[in-house]
């Protein structure tokens, strides 16, 4: 009947709805991440970090290495498409796993030194940590801002899909489709 017609327009209407991925904006995100920093607290330590492995039989070494040690932009526009990582925050534990070395004696340099340079058999390995946050601390927005989003979006669908069901019911006791008992 004409419940059932209206149901049917609300769910392809809710359907459009979660489809639209309108992004919050970076406000919204701003708002809710310093209302909420305290659920943002970070288990373990992250860096934002430039990252790059070079074999030893590259014949521009030096000239890479020149880049790595310097701030000029032409440097790093230089050294970018030799990058693995660039200016993202990423887990101290996973740089760990791509550079040689014993994990303890690693993890303490990178928490203390801006500019890491190891090698292997094959391969030099350059790590210079542009920003550090340690456990323990809020994370940079930057690192959580894609879960803020999601967060918003689900939130968004939550109280659209609660004002659907009291609009339905509303329509439903309205047009006596529906009694409360």
């Amino acid at each position: 009947g004409a419940l059932g017609g209206m149901v049917l327009v609300l769910a392809v209407l809710t359907f459009l709805f979660i489809t639209d991925d309108t992004i919050k904006t970076e406000e919204d995100i701003e708002k809710y991440y310093s209302e909420h920093e305290n659920n943002f607290v970070l288990t373990t330590p992250i860096v934002k970090a430039i990252f790059f492995i070079i074999p030893k039989s590259a014949s521009n070494l030096n000239e890479v290495r020149k880049w790595y040690k310097s701030d000029k932009a032409t440097d790093l526009e230089n050294l970018e498409e030799y990058c693995i990582t660039n200016d993202k925050w990423i887990e101290v534990k996973y740089l760990l796993n791509l550079i040689p070395g014993d994990f303890n004696t690693l993890e303490n340099e990178i928490l203390h030194s801006k500019t890491i340079e190891k090698e292997d058999d094959e391969n030099f390995y350059f790590l210079k940590i542009k920003e550090m946050r340690k456990e323990q601390t809020i994370a940079h927005l930057d690192y959580v801002r894609e879960e803020i989003t999601l967060i918003l979006k689900n939130k968004k669908k939550l109280d659209f899909e609660n004002e659907l069901d009291k609009q339905i019911n509303q329509e439903g006791v309205r047009k006596n489709y529906v009694k409360f008992y």
